[in-house]
């Protein structure tokens, strides 16, 4: 008997999140930030069932100064609410991901509300939130 096969959680928000936002979504930082970016990250969770799981996943919005070189607080908080947005719409998204496994998102629950956290000594700006969902995966 096979072992159930899961859903890349973060390949379908990486997906999902540009085609609802239109803005740079990755999970690995650049080594430098050049313009806004959504930075997806999954971590811990646990398996429900043989088919469905619960996964946790940081959202952290990076803005890079204004055309000034200010920092600029307003426009992370404003991506971050963007990003929130979208999570709240994906319950009852289905989407292919890596593998062949189709994954649907069943539930959506938010950790953290996205607020301003350090990032660096640097202008760019950071603001963090962590949601908790719970997917269906079928493959």
């Amino acid at each position: 008997m096979l072992a159930p096969r899961f859903a890349d959680v973060e390949q379908l928000l990486v997906t999902r999140l540009i085609a609802v936002t239109g803005r740079r979504v990755v999970t690995d930082l650049p080594a430098e930030i050049t313009q806004p970016l959504l930075h997806v990250r999954a971590f811990g969770g646990t398996g429900l069932d043989a088919t469905r799981e619960t996964v946790s996943v940081d959202v952290d919005a990076y803005v890079p100064p204004g055309t000034h070189g200010h920092p600029d607080r307003g426009a992370a908080h404003d991506l971050a609410q963007e990003a929130r947005a979208a999570f709240g719409a994906l319950p009852g998204y289905t989407a292919a991901t890596a593998g062949d496994v189709t994954a649907t998102v069943l539930r959506v629950a938010t950790i953290s509300r996205p607020v301003i956290r350090t990032y660096d000594e640097s202008a760019v700006r950071r603001c963090h939130a962590a949601y908790r969902l719970t997917v269906a995966s079928r493959g």
